[in-house]
């Protein structure tokens, strides 16, 4: 049995919903532990690089290690932040092609900036090895955290991306895309998914934890269907 600051879940959009028992990061919390104390530790960082996950990671860990590790890998393509600003290439072309989408005339800014950037200065491979250098320092990053349960997850990657094995932890193959439902005006999808594939994602890796094969195994199957 697990305490609360016991598991550590960081990321983006896909494990960002974390307040009810609903949701995959808390239902998970409690299957762990049996006990519900507010939100999971960690954080996930919507439409954010990894640079913000990074940080969250690096920060929790250096002040108290844990015992499940859970990190979810998001596109390579989003430019980086120190104030964890939000910035894909949809979102910054999002004020260029819908007027008035943004609230504030910063966050406007912004996107228009990421949008000059996305056009006339953005290099796909400076992206992808900039993310391998990150994956490559995680991965000596968690030798000190060796006797963690830690796995790894990926948001959504196109087939140019890194695919990345983990030595330190569980490599989840399938991409949680694939399980992805936008979110419309009407409804809204936490984590990007329906609240029963919530559940599911969380049983199952409260199975895998429970059953950790070892760092270094790669889970090529998808962890549930829809």
């Amino acid at each position: 049995m697990y305490d609360w600051d016991d598991v550590l879940i960081v990321g983006d959009s896909w494990c960002a919903e974390r307040d009810k028992f609903q949701y995959w990061p808390n239902y998970l919390l409690f299957e762990l532990t049996e006990i519900s104390k507010g939100i999971p530790r960690g954080k996930g960082y919507p439409g954010c690089s990894w640079w913000s996950t990074r940080k969250r990671l690096l920060n929790e860990l250096r002040d108290k290690p844990a015992k499940v590790i859970i990190i979810i890998h998001t596109d390579p393509s989003r430019i980086a932040s120190d104030e964890d600003f939000p910035m894909t290439v949809n979102m910054a072309f999002r004020t260029v092609t819908v007027k008035g989408r943004w609230e504030t005339q910063e966050k406007e800014l912004r996107a228009r900036a990421a949008a000059e950037y996305y056009s006339h200065l953005y290099s796909a491979n400076f992206h992808r090895w900039a993310e391998q250098k990150w994956f490559e320092e995680l991965d000596s990053f968690l030798i000190d955290h060796k006797d963690a349960k830690i796995i790894h997850l990926y948001g959504h990657r196109t087939n140019i991306d890194n695919q990345y094995k983990f030595n330190m932890g569980v490599t989840i193959e399938s991409h949680l895309y694939y399980y992805n439902i936008p979110n419309t005006q009407n409804i809204f999808y936490p984590n990007h998914m329906t609240l029963e594939n919530n559940k599911k994602l969380a049983l199952s890796l409260k199975k895998m934890i429970l059953n950790y094969p070892g760092h270094g195994y790669v889970h090529k199957e998808r962890l549930f269907n829809k």
